[in-house]
């Protein structure tokens, strides 16, 4: 019996030893992120756990602050090819060495908020979140975070990871020599009006105002 008990033990050991890692999460089966904050006069900085969340994949284009708490966990490459909208307020985590890459960007309109959280502060090891818009030869309203279209933004905060948000309009005619240049037959008709973190734009110059942006711990790239 005790030889049976120890090699069932011993089986599922080497099961276990055959499952992916996870670095990010701690013993318990939590992930681990570092809050960060204001005091008056320096950041503060607190490591911390959540245990209950949603794993985010490539069809994860709903953020919402009320399932699982409101957090969302980012682990390894993923990539989203389409717009996500976060609703109420939503806690993301970039766990160590991922990569989240959202084409299409954020929509985090007024009165919704999205928090960013990293688990370290190296530039070689924190995740990476890259929210991109692009297009060719077409405007662009929505902010790569923020509001859509004449929207106001609502609230980013970062308190660790990288992020990137880019808004990107190409001019086809520049790498097309058969394309004419100048008027809008077939020429460049797209500019940005949508900001990188912020509001929506519009084309009459009515776009949403930007929203409140704060950063704390990370670092942070918008054009």
């Amino acid at each position: 019996m005790k030889k049976r008990l120890f090699a069932s033990l011993l089986c599922l050991a080497l099961c276990l030893g055959l499952l992916p890692g996870t670095a990010w999460a701690n013993g318990d089966g939590g992930v681990e992120y570092i809050e960060r904050g204001w005091d008056g006069s320096a950041v503060t900085e607190q490591p911390k756990t959540v245990d209950t969340y949603t794993p985010i994949d490539e069809n994860t284009v709903t953020w919402n602050g009320s399932t699982t708490g409101g957090w969302y966990v980012a682990q390894g490459d993923i990539t989203i090819n389409q717009r996500v909208t976060v609703t109420g307020d939503v806690r993301l985590i970039l766990t160590d060495g991922c990569t989240l890459t959202v084409n299409g960007g954020i929509q985090v309109a007024a009165g919704n908020s999205l928090t960013i959280y990293g688990q370290s502060d190296g530039a070689d090891t924190m995740g990476k979140l890259t929210a991109s818009i692009t297009s060719e030869n077409t405007a662009i309203y929505n902010a790569a975070i923020g509001g859509n279209t004449g929207e106001t933004g609502g609230t980013l905060t970062v308190c660790g990871g990288a992020v990137e948000a880019t808004v990107t309009v190409i001019d086809v005619s520049q790498s097309d020599p058969d394309t004419s240049q100048g008027n809008n037959n077939g020429s460049f008709a797209g500019d940005s009006y949508g900001a990188a973190i912020g509001g929506g734009g519009s084309e009459t110059g009515t776009g949403g105002d930007g929203g409140t942006i704060t950063i704390s711990g990370g670092a942070v790239r918008a054009e």
